[in-house]
């Protein structure tokens, strides 16, 4: 942990403010990293990263694509920090449309076969 918030981070901004979920957690420990750049996609992250002292705090497989470059290392997180939730959002009005439903239904399963786990829906418009 002490390695994590020591070097300035380039963090990934899309529907908040940042990363929320390490946020929370680094404020658990009393702790805050140093924010250099924000950027609204993990590949821009990941992107901005190389001849840097930048850290990117990424999902697993958004990793993978980067794991055998040279221009990175990568490295697992503090063991404090959880993993990364996945989520769906749609807006409500599109709830009831068969389409819709369909094409959550298949992210779902998807995500289930590829992750292990689908991502975080609580049965309401505009899931998360």
């Amino acid at each position: 942990m002490d390695d994590f918030i020591a070097y300035p981070h380039v963090v990934v901004r899309f529907l908040t403010e940042g990363q929320a979920m390490v946020e929370r957690r680094l404020d658990e420990y009393g702790l805050r990293r140093p924010v250099c750049l924000r950027v609204p996609y993990f590949s821009a992250a990941a992107t901005a990263v190389p001849g840097t002292e930048l850290i990117a705090t990424l999902p697993r497989h958004a990793v993978l694509a980067y794991a055998d470059d040279p221009a990175y290392r990568v490295a697992a997180p503090p063991e404090e920090l959880p993993p990364f939730p996945y989520g769906i959002a749609w807006h409500p009005r599109v709830d009831g449309d068969p389409a819709h439903q369909w094409l959550r239904r298949v992210v779902r399963e998807t995500a289930t076969q590829v992750f292990g786990r689908g991502p975080a829906d609580d049965g309401s418009a505009a899931g998360t």
